[in-house]
């Protein structure tokens, strides 16, 4: 009788034994398949921040190759469609002027559908008036491109920077103005590759089907990114009152100070390559000199993504 209750004792000291290794056994396993999701997840995570990131700065650096590029070509437009100086002012204000109305209404759509949609519109919008600049044999219609250029570029560029805000808000005005950096630098490689292309034989307007297949690449890519702060709390929207912002002085002479800033810069870069070519009759210098106008801006950029946000005020 005791070693039978020995031996069932026993057997059920060995099957709890083995209960209990299976258990261990299993959340062990468990455990491991969790911490290789986590691995994974990091991975994943931290592969989508250098794609957001790569593609952020490489866009801006091709926004800057195209604007320059525009610039350097107004000469060019000039003379193909023999404009006078006011359709020459036109010309140059369909881009401002394609730039200062889209982020109102796509501003407001991005609230909606959220920013990753928004930039893809934008990239829409870009790449469409590309090909119809580089194929357009009329004025009207190059003016028509232009414009819709010009509304992508802005809601492009400012997407991009509330992106980079708001799905890395530690270090969000480091890659801002990183940004910056990479556009300046498009800025100042465009004028030199736009003129070595030209006189390679390549026509001024097929660059605009380089720079749209660019930008269509780039749109595919940002197309497979992941986004954690997409929409913005509309909530807050509401009670945004614009001429409440207006009466902080700061903020108005900021807005005063960038409204008078991108006028002047307009009116430099745009009319610089006539300048060179009619006035001081140096056509091969007029590359090199927007490209140098743009450089100058690369280090104070580049400076100012370096420090701490409370040193900022130092260049304001």
């Amino acid at each position: 009788m005791f070693c039978f209750s020995f031996s069932v004792k026993n057997c059920l000291t060995k099957h709890r034994a083995g209960h209990i290794l299976e258990i261990l056994y299993r959340d062990i396993k468990k455990g491991a398949s969790m911490h290789e999701s986590l691995e994974t997840s990091s991975n994943g995570t931290a592969k989508n921040k250098v794609l957001v990131i790569a593609v952020s700065y490489v866009t801006l650096l091709m926004l800057g190759i195209y604007l320059s590029f525009f610039q350097y070509t107004v000469l060019s437009v000039t003379q193909i469609f023999a404009l006078n100086s006011v359709m020459l002012g036109l010309l140059i204000a369909m881009q401002s002027i394609g730039m200062a109305i889209s982020p109102f209404s796509l501003g407001v759509l991005s609230g909606k559908i959220g920013k990753k949609k928004t930039v893809l519109i934008s990239y829409a919008l870009m790449i469409g008036g590309m090909v119809l600049a580089g194929s357009s044999r009329n004025i009207v219609l190059y003016m028509v491109s232009i414009l819709i250029v010009g509304a992508g570029y802005a809601v492009n560029e400012a997407t991009l920077s509330a992106v980079l805000a708001d799905e890395y808000h530690s270090k969000s005005t480091r890659h801002i103005n990183f940004s910056q950096v990479c556009f300046s630098l498009g800025a100042f490689g465009g004028p030199l590759i736009a003129q070595a292309l030209v006189s390679k034989g390549v026509y001024f307007q097929d660059l605009y089907f380089y720079i749209a297949m660019v930008f269509l690449a780039l749109a595919v890519l940002f197309f497979f990114t992941q986004h954690y702060n997409d929409h913005t709390n509309t909530e807050k929207l509401k009670s945004f009152s614009v001429l409440g912002k207006l009466k902080n002085r700061v903020l108005l002479l900021l807005i005063v100070g960038i409204f008078l800033y991108v006028g002047i810069e307009t009116t430099v870069a745009s009319f610089s390559d006539s300048y060179f070519e009619l006035s001081l009759g140096l056509p091969e210098l007029s590359a090199t000199a927007l490209s140098l106008y743009w450089l100058s801006m690369v280090p104070s950029r580049f400076l100012a993504g370096g420090l701490m946000k409370n040193t900022k005020s130092i260049f304001v």
